[in-house]
């Protein structure tokens, strides 16, 4: 028997207490195709869908779920505290924290005696991300500096176009080309930052940085699809780092995630090297005040490389990946692990 709208969402509710998000996501997403996109659907189909972001390691893909099924029904909800509630919480969960906070003003507007949201819901997470904000501030890369970048990327790797953009860090693919058989994501923002540079080191040369990945040419780039995304993510994530946590970063630079980045890959590290294959006129260029703008690429580690870096240099483990003829450039999730059959030294 069919069930009314009102016993959809009552089931939902239940399911939602239950914290069943899957039956609860899997029943609103039948009812919102079948009603043509009814706007109540929509709402808690968002809802459900970041509940279940919050539920797993890897949330990303749902919260850009709810983001555009939210953008679907932007028109109905510009002026309900409820909409502008959810959308504000995706986006600071998508770190656009700027978006965010404009979403959130509005919704304290809006907000009344009879929402089911309440103002200090609101100004709660208006707190949150203002204090993101603050922390993560930073100088905007003049239009100068943003020249000297794309200058440089289109003499050494190519055409680009704007993948995404993440709290001032914009994102750019470059396509495969005859003699680089694999694109390449590269930041532009990371520089508007002069990193803290260690004690013999030149500022003039080591202050600034961009970061990429290298992926192979057929690399779907859906930033739904955890499988596809978590190496934008892990970029995002370290761009963030360096930006917030005023950092330095360089060549050899390496991280342990703990665990693995995604429940589709066994990378759990990463580590900073030169851009492959690339000559050595392309790893740097100079910014509008003529300091050099290093980039590197984020190379995944598998486990046991993790484990190795913590106690030999940068140096060394590149070794280990040219005696077992193992490439850096680009990601390849079926590759062996290094340092599998080696002892890792104790300290």
């Amino acid at each position: 028997m069919t069930m009314t709208k009102e016993e959809i969402l009552e089931k939902a509710k239940s399911l939602n207490d239950s914290d069943d998000y899957d039956a609860l996501i899997s029943l609103l997403g039948k009812a919102y195709d079948e009603s043509e996109n009814d706007y109540a659907y929509a709402l808690e189909l968002s809802r459900a869908f970041i509940n279940k972001g919050n539920s797993v390691d890897e949330g990303f893909p749902f919260y850009v779920k709810a983001n555009a099924l939210l953008d679907n029904c932007a028109l109905s909800g510009k002026d309900d505290p409820i909409w502008l509630y959810r959308k504000a919480y995706v986006l600071y969960k998508l770190n656009l924290v700027e978006d965010a906070i404009i979403r959130l003003e509005r919704a304290a507007r809006f907000v009344d005696i009879n929402s089911s949201i309440s103002l200090l819901t609101i100004n709660n997470l208006l707190s949150v991300c203002k204090k993101l904000e603050e922390k993560m501030k930073l100088k905007k890369l003049s239009d100068e500096d943003r020249q000297a970048f794309f200058t440089h990327i289109n003499k050494h790797f190519g055409k680009s176009k704007l993948l995404f953009n993440a709290d001032g860090v914009e994102f750019y693919e470059i396509e495969a080309s005859e003699l680089h058989d694999y694109k390449m994501i590269v930041s532009l923002g990371v520089s508007a930052l002069s990193m803290p540079v260690p004690q013999g080191f030149s500022a003039r040369d080591n202050s600034k940085t961009e970061l990429c990945v290298i992926l192979p040419k057929k690399w779907e780039m859906n930033l739904s699809e955890e499988r596809l995304s978590w190496p934008l993510k892990v970029l995002s994530s370290l761009c963030n780092y360096v930006l917030t946590q005023k950092a330095f970063v360089g060549f050899g630079f390496s991280f342990d995630n703990s665990k693995p980045f995604s429940s589709h890959t066994k990378f759990q590290g990463a580590m900073l090297t030169a851009l492959g294959n690339y000559p050595k006129e392309a790893q740097s260029y100079q910014d509008a005040q003529g300091l050099q703008v290093n980039l590197f690429q984020m190379v995944p580690l598998m486990p046991m490389e993790v484990a190795y870096r913590l106690n030999h240099s940068a140096q060394d483990l590149l070794n280990l990946f040219k005696l077992r003829h193992v490439a850096l450039t680009p990601l390849f999730e079926g590759r062996p692990d290094v340092c599998e059959s080696l002892t890792v030294k104790k300290v």
